[in-house]
């Protein structure tokens, strides 16, 4: 591969601000199956995270996406609950 088409993997992502935006982008490029996959690999984000993404998917007019992440939300554990999980005993 020649190095100056090479993306600056820093740059890439710098261009999402919020998880909301990433998931955006997810949306647009591949659609309901690639958000749904999307979600299935960050299944240990807690219940607000995603509930803040979803409004904001909202906010922006991606309603079915936002009702998506909200219906994963509303079966994530809250976060005082995984903050419970992931302490060390």
């Amino acid at each position: 591969m020649n190095p100056s088409s090479e993306i600056d993997e820093e740059a890439a992502f710098s261009l999402f601000e919020t998880a909301a935006a990433v998931m955006a982008f997810i949306w647009r490029k591949f659609g309901e199956s690639g958000l749904r996959e999307l979600l299935t690999l960050l299944d240990q984000l807690d219940r607000e995270f995603l509930q803040e993404a979803a409004d904001e998917l909202k906010e922006v007019g991606l309603i079915k996406a936002g009702a998506i992440v909200a219906k994963a939300a509303a079966l994530a554990p809250p976060k005082r609950q995984r903050l419970r999980q992931n302490s060390p005993r």
